[in-house]
């Protein structure tokens, strides 16, 4: 299994993971930025920001604070969203608009957004690791909501092979939380329950005890309890993905593509080990990538393609994610005649 890692873009990405109380990280170094655990640390009503979209105020909360913090007095913006999605994400835009608050200096902005693009998240990925690797890659990026998957060659992104399964992790927090409460669970929270029970899960996952009071007052659910019914729904679900990719994958079998496995699915040891052995046993040439990598490829894949779409324009390529949201900032370059 061949490795590879993109150069370090922001010495703030790593500190995300050290650093979860600040809502807001930023690092402008070489116009780069990123922004922090926003989605988590204020919960937004229960609402993850990749899975609400552009009708959700919660969504144009950390939507707003992308730009407001560019410098910029107009801009264009290319982002991406899950394929099923994107056109309610595309019928929220009306182009130009304009963005106004304070930035995170607490300055008053207003910023004009010229023109806006949404791609398929899988885009993002296929044209960054294509870009790097310059060989005919295949992606596929298993998030909370969706599980996404493209390829791409010299020439682009290969439309055909762009698709959208609503399999995200989202399955095992499901299936975790149905488990808990037919056991008669008290769980503290309204709002937002699946995302408690996504936090359980990896928290449980990552060697910590999750425990719950019962409702009869009498006793608990022990945490030896929680962990078999999280670790047999991460097998579960590793096997229902596997048999669906393996269906995907079979119909690329001879393009002889580079596989590559990315998304925060894969930060669970059965899901990898799974899709590892799917891709020993049928012989498919496997890249692993680091964890910064897989937080970044989205953003830098949109990149490529703004800088195609708006090549004489101020550049924002946008990836809000549920724990970080990281993009690029690029001033447009003044031409002299």
């Amino acid at each position: 299994m061949d490795f590879f890692q993109f150069p370090s873009i922001s010495k703030a990405i790593p500190e995300f993971y050290n650093n979860r109380a600040d809502m807001l990280q930023f690092d402008l170094e070489h116009g780069r930025y990123a922004i922090g655990d926003l989605c988590v640390v204020e919960r937004l009503e229960g609402v993850r920001t990749i899975n609400a979209g552009p009708a959700d105020a919660n969504w144009r909360a950390v939507f707003n604070a992308s730009v407001l913090n560019s410098g910029f007095n107009d801009c264009c913006v290319i982002m991406g969203a899950p394929k099923s999605k994107l056109q309610e994400f595309k019928t929220q835009f009306n182009v130009p608009f304009v963005v106004k608050g304070k930035n995170s200096k607490g300055e008053n902005k207003e910023i004009t957004i010229k023109d806006m693009r949404v791609v398929p998240e899988a885009t993002g990925h296929s044209l960054a690791f294509q870009s790097a690797i310059q060989e005919e890659v295949l992606v596929v990026s298993i998030g909370f909501g969706t599980i996404e998957a493209g390829a791409a060659n010299d020439q682009g992104i290969i439309s055909s092979t762009l698709v959208s399964f609503d399999l995200g992790t989202q399955v095992v927090a499901q299936d975790v939380m149905s488990q808990i409460l037919t056991n008669g669970a008290v769980v503290p929270v309204g709002k937002g329950r699946l995302h408690y029970f996504d936090d359980v899960v990896r928290d449980v996952h990552d060697g910590k005890k999750r425990d719950f009071p019962l409702r009869s007052s009498q006793g608990i659910l022990k945490a030896e309890v929680v962990h078999e019914m999280v670790f047999n729904a991460l097998d579960n679900y590793a096997e229902t993905i596997q048999v669906t990719l393996r269906a995907y994958l079979n119909k690329y079998r001879d393009r002889k593509f580079k596989l590559i496995l990315t998304g925060g699915g894969m930060l669970y040891l059965p899901v990898r080990r799974k899709l590892e052995e799917l891709a020993a046993n049928d012989n498919y040439s496997l890249i692993e990538i680091s964890e910064e990598s897989r937080v970044k490829s989205a953003a830098v894949g949109y990149r490529i393609i703004g800088e195609k779409l708006f090549p004489e324009e101020n550049l924002i390529a946008l990836d809000l994610g549920n724990h970080t949201t990281i993009g690029f900032y690029k001033e447009a370059q003044i031409k002299l005649n």
